[in-house]
C-alpha cells in the first residue's frame, strides 16, 4: 500500500497537533464535610490528597466559607510543601435564604484567572444553588465552569433544581466549552444525570473507566468517624461527577485520566471526607 508525501505529512501533523500541542488541564471535585468530625485532623489530610494531583481547578461542596476553610486549606498547601506558595484564584459563596447563617457554601478555586462570576439560586428555601465562573487558561481557550451541590432529601427537590440551572445554562449564547462538576446527590440512572447527558454534556469518569466505573467510581458515603466501617465496605453510591460540554467550540476534549481520591485512612475508620473526591486529567486541542 502506497501513501503519499501530502498523506504522511497529514497524519504527522495531526499526531503532533493532538499529542504536543494539547493543554493539558487537571480539575477535581470534592466534597469536603464542612468543619464537622475532627476538622482539626482531616485537613491536613484532606490537604495532602489534594495537593498529591495537583490540580489546577478545584470545585470544593460543604465548605465553611464563614470559617475561611478554603484559606485554611491552601495555607496547609504551603505547610505540608514549603518548596513552593501556593496560589488560586477563587470565588465563593454562602447558601441562600434562611441557609446563610449556616455559612456553608461551594467554591471554585483556579490556577488561572476568573471572571463572569455568576451565583444561580437553585431552591432558595432548600438552601441549594451553583456557582458559575470563566476561567481564561490562554488567549485561545476559555471555559465555563459551574459547580453545584443539589439537594440530599428527594428526588423531586433534585430534578427541579437541575431544570432551573440548565435553563439558566441554555439562555446563554456562550459557545465556550462546559465543565460542571460537584456533589449531584443522584446516581447515575437518576433523572438529574440523564437530564445532564441529554443537554450534550459527558461523564469523564466513565469515558475514562468504562464498564469499571460502576466498581471503581463509588464516592459515597465514608465514615468519618474515629470507629467506623473499613472505607471499602462503607462506600455505597456514585454521587459525584465531573461532565464537560465542548459545545459548538472547536475545541476537542480528550480524557487521559481519571480517578477518586480520599483513601487515605488517619486514623482507625477516619477519613479526609465522607465522600471522596474525583480527579480527572484533560487533554483541550
Amino acid at each position: 500500500m502506497r501513501f503519499s508525501i501530502n498523506t504522511i505529512l497529514f497524519n504527522l501533523l495531526f499526531l503532533f497537533s493532538t499529542n504536543v500541542l494539547a493543554l493539558e488541564l487537571k480539575v477535581v471535585t470534592y466534597n469536603i464535610r464542612q468543619d464537622l468530625d475532627y476538622w482539626d485532623e482531616r485537613l491536613s489530610a484532606l490537604t495532602s490528597e489534594i495537593l498529591q494531583v495537583d490540580p489546577d481547578i478545584i470545585f470544593l461542596q460543604e465548605v465553611k466559607v464563614s470559617k475561611k476553610q478554603v484559606e485554611q486549606i491552601i495555607s496547609e498547601m504551603d505547610l505540608i510543601d514549603p518548596s513552593k506558595k501556593h496560589f488560586y484564584y477563587q470565588y465563593q459563596d454562602i447558601k441562600p435564604g434562611l441557609f446563610r447563617f449556616s455559612g456553608e457554601g461551594l467554591a471554585i478555586l483556579s490556577k488561572f484567572p476568573l471572571s463572569e462570576t455568576e451565583y444561580i439560586t437553585l431552591d432558595s428555601l432548600l438552601g441549594r444553588f451553583a456557582l458559575k465562573a470563566l476561567v481564561t487558561i490562554d488567549d485561545k481557550t476559555k471555559i465555563d465552569l459551574y459547580n453545584l451541590h443539589l439537594d440530599f432529601m428527594w428526588n423531586g427537590f433534585r430534578n427541579a433544581e437541575i431544570k432551573r440551572l440548565f435553563k439558566n445554562i441554555n439562555q446563554k449564547e456562550d459557545t465556550n466549552p462546559i465543565l460542571l462538576g460537584g456533589d449531584f446527590n443522584s446516581v447515575p440512572t437518576s433523572y438529574v444525570v440523564e437530564k445532564v447527558l441529554d443537554n450534550g454534556f459527558k461523564d469523564s469518569y466513565e469515558l475514562f473507566n468504562g464498564n469499571q466505573t460502576e466498581i471503581l467510581g463509588k464516592t459515597m458515603a465514608v465514615d468519618t468517624k474515629k470507629i467506623g466501617t473499613p472505607l471499602e465496605k462503607s462506600l455505597k453510591q456514585r454521587i459525584d461527577y465531573l461532565f464537560f460540554n465542548e459545545k459548538t467550540s472547536n475545541k476537542i476534549i480528550q480524557v487521559m485520566d481519571a480517578f477518586t481520591i480520599g483513601f487515605q485512612e488517619i486514623s482507625r475508620g477516619l477519613h479526609p471526607s465522607d465522600h471522596l473526591g474525583i480527579y480527572i486529567k484533560l487533554n483541550i486541542n
